[in-house]
């Protein structure tokens, strides 16, 4: 990182509560377990950009934005790591303590996150009131079980930087204990999340940080796996004893008995003058089955988000000594067009969209009108293509549209493959 960088990041009161103290817990419940994150930085997005003249624009991945801020506070004097770690409580909801061998188990957990003061304290120095949590997922591992692990994605939120504002989300699956096991055990799995901000610190943009988190081994729910199967057969069999007698005296008896349902018994006598005797014994079959069945739970427990806002979308265009075209709707930060009586008077933000051959594409706006004119700069990239251009806007014509269809051109040129001058047109949709 350069040397200048550093100091106009220094220069703004920049701490280390920034990222560090992003998530920590708070108040833990009696029976939640507090887990510790380490995240890192991702590789595969466009986190922070720094303009450079008469150069393409120099822009950061999150990994190396975490280092530019890891930098500018060892200049400080003070320690920041490139690896933040995060503390979560993570509480079971209503996790049976045991179930029969084969039953399955509907857990829930929630995962709780509080900001710390030192983050407040931080944000008072970037001017930022406030930060948009955005694809923030959480995963729970269930091992001795089928399947092995269930995750959640929390909507996208804005949460106000202020001492004890919290983050929370519960995420629930079900899951059926492996054929032998004792018990399964429910352990925190990773999680990821884009702290979204959008702040200019000198020349340096911050658009967002991607973090990928792992957490350390902690148990977090444990229900053990005892007592009859879920399904068991019980059969009672009775016999039936038939004798028959001739004689002097011919005596005949007949008795049947129905374990747990009926009794009948029948005597007959009967006198005859024959001599004749024979005795007959009859073993009759089982005449009764009781089958008691255990029907697995009926109940389960469903904690449904509201559906994440966003959905903004963008249009670009760039022609003259290049070509190429792109539009769709965003992910990352999304846009704001703000509108007065005499129309658009600025646009900004950052988005991203698939790109035309793989891979990620990006567009950032920064444009803002000044009585009849525009001054700011509009960027767009996609490796995929080739495309790596910005514009800046000095006394340009001001943007136009309407806040779901902004729009704004842009025209400039470099010297990365000899002398090119090309345009950039934007139209941006503010769907929040």
């Amino acid at each position: 990182m350069r040397k200048s960088t550093a100091r106009r990041l220094a220069a703004v009161g920049l701490t280390g509560g920034l990222v560090a103290g992003a998530l920590v817990f708070g108040t833990s419940p009696a029976n939640a377990a507090a887990v510790t994150y380490v995240c890192t930085g991702a590789t595969d997005d466009v986190a922070s950009s720094e303009p450079r003249l008469f150069q393409d624009p120099y822009y950061r991945n999150s990994a190396q934005t975490l280092q530019l801020i890891s930098d500018t506070m060892a200049g400080l004097g003070q320690v920041f790591s490139t690896t933040p770690s995060v503390q979560i409580n993570v509480d079971p909801q209503g996790l049976p303590s045991s179930v029969a061998p084969g039953a399955p188990i509907a857990a829930s957990f929630k995962f709780n996150a509080a900001l710390p003061a030192s983050l407040v304290t931080a944000a008072g120095a970037l001017n930022l009131s406030a930060v948009t949590v955005s694809q923030a997922t959480f995963a729970v591992n269930a091992v001795g079980a089928t399947p092995g692990s269930f995750s959640g994605t929390a909507p996208d939120r804005v949460v106000p930087l202020v001492a004890g504002a919290n983050v929370e989300h519960t995420v629930g699956g079900v899951v059926t204990p492996n054929a032998g096991v004792t018990g399964v055990a429910f352990k925190a799995g990773n999680a990821s999340l884009t702290i979204r901000m959008n702040i200019q610190i000198g020349f340096v943009t911050i658009y967002h940080l991607k973090l990928s988190c792992t957490p350390n081994d902690v148990t977090v729910g444990l229900t053990t796996v005892n007592g009859p199967s879920p399904s068991s057969t019980s059969s009672t069999t009775s016999t039936t004893s038939t004798t028959s007698t001739t004689s002097t005296t011919s005596t005949t008896s007949t008795t049947s008995t129905t374990s747990t349902t009926s009794t009948t018994s029948t005597t007959s006598t009967t006198s005859t003058t024959s001599t004749t005797s024979t005795t007959t014994t009859t073993v009759a079959p089982p005449t009764s089955t009781t089958t008691t069945t255990v029907a697995p739970p009926t109940s389960t427990t469903t904690t449904t988000a509201p559906p994440a806002t966003g959905g903004d979308t963008v249009s670009v265009r760039v022609g003259g000594g290049y070509s190429y075209q792109n539009s769709g709707t965003v992910g990352g930060s999304g846009y704001a067009v703000a509108a007065d009586g005499s129309g658009i008077n600025g646009i900004s933000g950052f988005g991203t969209l698939p790109g035309k051959n793989g891979g990620s594409a990006w567009v950032r706006v920064n444009v803002n009108r000044f009585l009849w004119w525009s001054f700011g700069s509009i960027a767009v990239a996609d490796p995929s293509a080739g495309i790596n251009l910005e514009a800046p806007l000095v006394f340009a014509p001001q943007p136009y549209g309407s806040k779901t269809a902004a729009s704004i051109g842009a025209s400039w040129f470099n010297y990365a493959d000899g002398f090119k001058s090309y345009t950039i047109d934007v139209t941006v949709g503010d769907k929040a």
